[in-house]
């Protein structure tokens, strides 16, 4: 009996062969180390302005007219963020 004969067989066409999934390909750490790092430097610099932010708020609030609390809220902020990037760059 051909394919034509087949009283199952209407003409349809028969599907292709599937090929089976490719595997996930996951990221190597050569590109996901910098981008992870540059994120940690971001943070860095928003630590730092924050904090500095909140201290001039503070120094003004409190009627200071050096900028005391901003300079420390600044240095707090980027000891924070120089520890998170330490803390990042070697783990």
């Amino acid at each position: 009996m051909t394919p034509s004969d087949d009283p199952k067989d209407h003409g349809a066409i028969p599907a292709p062969e599937r090929k089976p999934p490719a595997p996930e390909r996951k990221p190597s750490e050569s590109t996901v180390a910098p981008g992870r790092l540059a994120g940690a430097g971001f943070e860095l610099g928003c630590f730092a302005l924050l904090l500095g932010a909140m201290g001039h708020g503070v120094d003004r609030w409190l009627g200071f007219e050096d900028p005391i609390f901003a300079i420390l809220g600044f240095l707090m902020g980027f000891a924070a963020g120089l520890y998170r990037l330490i803390k990042l760059a070697s783990s």
